[in-house]
């Protein structure tokens, strides 16, 4: 038997423990909590950027900084970083279903793996975060513009302008890659039995 196979069945064994519901359901919470917050800040920061800075212009908060870094505002009709651009319809679609996924397998997941649930809450903040956007306004504020051509001679050193729900998507990937690479089992569902 598996290391894999043997945390399953723990996993399966422990489901019907009160005490593991109790500490899977918490943790479920921490998913939520990551979600909002993100929501709020990414939110709050795009308001911010649209009532403050016209559309397509920017401005370098910290002098100290450009032209590294600027504030820039633009509408953003494409994924994550201002690829595909002329997809918007399809990437409203698919971030519904990437939320409606996230929100399902969060509640799914018997895991109290903190690192799990925080890369879950940052993926499902970041994507509805987007998707607000789009419904609202059938585009994405971006704002965040780095630009490190000048010190690094590298094709991706010129980042595309993104923002908070761009960064947490990101972020939450490389969570859950993590978690895959150093603890698969914490990442399988499983079935609830009939007399939970």
């Amino acid at each position: 038997m598996t290391t894999d196979n043997t945390n399953l069945q723990d996993n399966k064994r422990s489901t019907r423990n009160p005490s593991h519901s109790a500490a899977v359901k918490h943790s479920q919470r921490l998913a939520v909590l990551v979600a909002l917050l993100v929501l709020l800040i990414d939110q709050i920061s795009k308001w911010r950027v649209e009532a403050t800075m016209p559309l397509n212009t920017a401005v370098a908060p910290f002098p100290g900084l450009y032209p590294y870094f600027q504030l820039a505002h633009v509408a953003n009709r494409g994924a994550a970083f201002g690829l595909f651009s002329s997809g918007s319809l399809i990437f409203t679609i698919l971030a519904v279903v990437v939320a409606a996924v996230i929100v399902w397998y969060n509640f799914s997941l018997q895991t109290q793996s903190k690192l799990v649930r925080i890369a879950l809450g940052l993926l499902f903040g970041g994507a509805v975060g987007n998707l607000i956007d789009r419904l609202r306004q059938g585009h994405v504020t971006d704002f965040l513009d780095f630009d490190l051509s000048s010190v690094i001679n590298v094709p991706l050193a010129d980042w595309a302008v993104f923002n908070v729900a761009d960064m947490a998507i990101v972020a939450g990937v490389i969570l859950l890659a993590i978690v895959m690479i150093k603890d698969p089992a914490s990442l399988e569902t499983v079935p609830q039995s009939a007399d939970d």
